[in-house]
């Protein structure tokens, strides 16, 4: 397990992978690093549209590859990390 945290420290992860590089701090706006001279702010979201079938046919769906938000969930969350 890896110790991750942004510059500010309100933010931290632990995990065996890294943080998605569209993730950031709230507060800080800087990504999650192992060490501080690391961090930087988050990278654009990686969209990669998708076809997807539905009751009403088949429609694309716009997910970050990264983190798997739809470009809806991003938006309604206030275009927060990597916007």
């Amino acid at each position: 397990m890896i110790y991750y945290r942004c510059k500010c420290g309100k933010h931290e992860a632990w995990g065996s992978l890294p943080p998605n590089p569209c993730d950031s701090c709230e507060e800080c706006g800087t990504n999650l690093t192992m060490h501080p001279d690391l961090h930087h702010p988050p990278k654009p979201h990686n969209w990669h549209p998708t076809q997807v079938e539905t009751d009403e046919g088949t429609k694309v769906l716009t997910r970050c590859s990264w983190c798997l938000k739809t470009k809806l969930q991003v938006e309604q969350s206030g275009g927060q990390h990597g916007e």
